[in-house]
């Protein structure tokens, strides 16, 4: 399968996503209620900025879950999630909503909006911390040894015979049967 692209690696991923569609949400919100002086184009390019980047996620995703078998074929576990990024996405989301609340003026609608998600977003982050540092405490949430390290890697051994075609069929991923299945129906058209 081929590869996506940088730019698609990049605007592909599910803060982008996010960050893109609540600013497009605003921007078109903004635009639509008169009280932001903003040209109809910014909105426009802002939801056509959402569509290439859920473009980009869904070929990002079908790449990964592609590599995941295809890694899974060898033998090669998958590699550890990072979550202190979310947090990260979701500190900067909240900041950005801190600002506008700040920024704009207390009867605009658009800082009715604002505050609500920001509340959302200090209750449910406040909670997440709170239930975090209490596991801490009681001992439960014990450091954990990545798996990743010391991992040694031994090489295959030559094989001795090469595998019949039906072994080597029945050693094949589901989407490889399907590509097989409609090749073998065209050429028994032919």
């Amino acid at each position: 399968m081929k590869q996506p692209t940088l730019m698609s690696r990049r605007i592909g991923t599910t803060g982008f996503c996010v960050l893109a569609t609540s600013a497009a949400v605003f921007l078109v919100f903004g635009w639509g209620s008169g009280e932001l002086a903003i040209p109809w184009p910014i909105p426009l390019m802002a939801v056509l900025l959402v569509g290439s980047a859920l473009k980009a996620k869904r070929e990002v995703d079908a790449f990964n879950y592609w590599q995941r078998r295809w890694n899974a074929m060898a033998g090669i576990a998958e590699p550890a999630t990072n979550p202190g990024r979310r947090r990260r996405q979701a500190f900067v989301i909240w900041l950005l909503l801190l600002f506008i609340i700040i920024v704009q003026p207390f009867d605009s609608s658009i800082n009715g909006f604002s505050a609500f998600a920001f509340a959302v977003m200090t209750l449910v982050g406040g909670g997440r911390l709170a239930w975090n540092s209490l596991r801490v405490t009681r001992g439960k949430n014990a450091p954990k040894s990545s798996p990743h390290l010391h991992v040694v890697h031994t090489p295959l051994p030559v094989p001795r015979r090469s595998p019949a075609v039906k072994e080597a069929t029945a050693a094949l991923p589901d989407y490889c049967l399907t590509l097989l299945a409609r090749t073998r129906d065209v050429a028994r058209q032919k």
